[in-house]
Formats: structure tokens, C-alpha cells, sequence
């Protein structure tokens, strides 16, 4: 069995899932972001939900800021259809108290917010 990990952007995931057959997972206590799963590939990624709930314990904790791992991660085209950099512009309105996004980022057919930071692909073959 071989595995081999890919990072995605925001662009090539939103493709992925729109494009139908994956299973997307919510986690019903919100302590993790979503994955999800086709066949025998499978990807975890924070949503703009998670971000603020992270965002948000960053606060309570009273944490000097929060990282970014890479900005280009970020949907910076805005290719979900909701906003250019939407998780970035969570953590800013979470740590700097500005008002919510009234943007709706819901995809309908697969019912979960698809702003995602961080991507990683993890595609299992066996050989």
C-alpha cells in the first residue's frame, strides 16, 4: 500500500467537491473542521467556522495572535463564491471585533461551508 500526501488550495478543493461523489463529513460537536471522502481519497481542511472558533479561543486565551501557514492557501480568487480570503478575513473580524460576514458560503448540494485554510490530500492506492 502506498501513500502519498498533496497540499490544496482552496480553487482545486472547491473543484473537487463540486464536481459530486465526495462525502463531506461535519463534525456534530464542532471540536474538529470537516473532511471529506471518495473512493480511496480523503481530505481534512479547516472551514471559516472552524477558523473562528479557533480565532475565538485565541482570544479567550488571550494568545499574542494567531499564523497563517501559507496566504496563497486562502481563497484569494474567490472561487468558492463567497468572498476573496475569507479565512483571513475571519480571524481579522474575530481578533479585531469586527462585524460577522453577512456572505452565505453554504454550498447547497452538499450542505457545509466550504472556506477552507489548510488542505491536505492524503491519496491511499494499493499496490
Amino acid at each position: 500500500m502506498r501513500h502519498s500526501t498533496i497540499n490544496f488550495d482552496c480553487e482545486q478543493i472547491c473543484k473537487q467537491i463540486q464536481s459530486g461523489g465526495w462525502t463531506v463529513v461535519q463534525d456534530a460537536e464542532g471540536a474538529m473542521g470537516p473532511y471529506a471522502y471518495k473512493g480511496n481519497q480523503w481530505v481534512s481542511f479547516d472551514d471559516a467556522d472552524m477558523i473562528r472558533k479557533k480565532s475565538e479561543l485565541v482570544k479567550t486565551m488571550s494568545i499574542g495572535g494567531a499564523m497563517i501557514w501559507a496566504l496563497d492557501l486562502d481563497d484569494f480568487r474567490n472561487s468558492c463564491g463567497c468572498e476573496t480570503y475569507p479565512l483571513l478575513k475571519t480571524i481579522n473580524r474575530v481578533l479585531r471585533n469586527y462585524p460577522a460576514s453577512n456572505q452565505n458560503c453554504q454550498i447547497k448540494s452538499i450542505h457545509f461551508y466550504l472556506q477552507k485554510a489548510f488542505f491536505f490530500l492524503n491519496m491511499i492506492s494499493k499496490e
